[in-house]
């Protein structure tokens, strides 16, 4: 691993026997560490640390309380790597992350039972530096749009489920309220 080299969210960086993750970085269900945001690789080779310290470091003006819309880009078991790309109303783009503890205040075992990649996701912001740290675990917070995982045809939200017209499949998402595509 370089000191210098740039680095995108999702990019593996090595395994997690070779150094410990600092900031910016995560360990995948393999084993690898990975990018959590764009930036620079920075190893600690005497403390066996990583760190991708972030790219743009100004002040963006996201702070908590903010409600932010985001793209769902990657999901593992604990997290979800996000691009917020409004802010208030506003066009924005940040990187953000989705933690499990944010999702829902009773428990939930994964990820993947409450969101999957390309998901529209409505949340709120919980801290001030980059990556944002988001939360949808207020009433109203969740998913607003979803594709189907078997065909990719738009999810219909039928009660608190969502279905597929095309394929038939049903699936299960936290919908946030304004969920854009309802069954009639």
């Amino acid at each position: 691993m370089s000191n210098a080299k740039a680095v995108v969210p999702g990019e593996a960086l090595g395994v997690e026997e070779e150094a410990l993750p600092v900031q910016g970085v995560y360990v995948d269900k393999k084993g690898y560490l990975r990018a959590l945001v764009v930036g620079t690789v920075v190893m600690d080779k005497l403390k066996k640390t990583i760190t991708v310290r972030p790219a743009n470091k100004r002040e963006l003006g996201l702070r908590p309380g903010i409600l932010v819309e985001a793209i769902v880009l990657s999901v593992s078991d604990d997290i979800a790597v996000l691009n917020i790309y409004n802010a208030n109303g506003a066009p924005v783009d940040f990187s953000g992350i989705l933690h499990v503890t944010q999702v829902s205040s009773e428990y939930v075992k994964t990820m993947w039972d409450v969101l999957r990649p390309g998901d529209i996701v409505r949340a709120r912001v919980i801290n001030s530096t980059i990556p944002y740290q988001v939360s949808i675990k207020d009433p109203g917070l969740g998913v607003i749009a979803a594709k189907c995982s078997v065909c990719g045809e738009v999810l219909y939200k039928a009660g608190d489920k969502l279905q597929c017209t095309s394929c038939g499949s049903v699936e299960t998402r936290r919908i946030g309220v304004g969920y854009l595509y309802v069954l009639r």
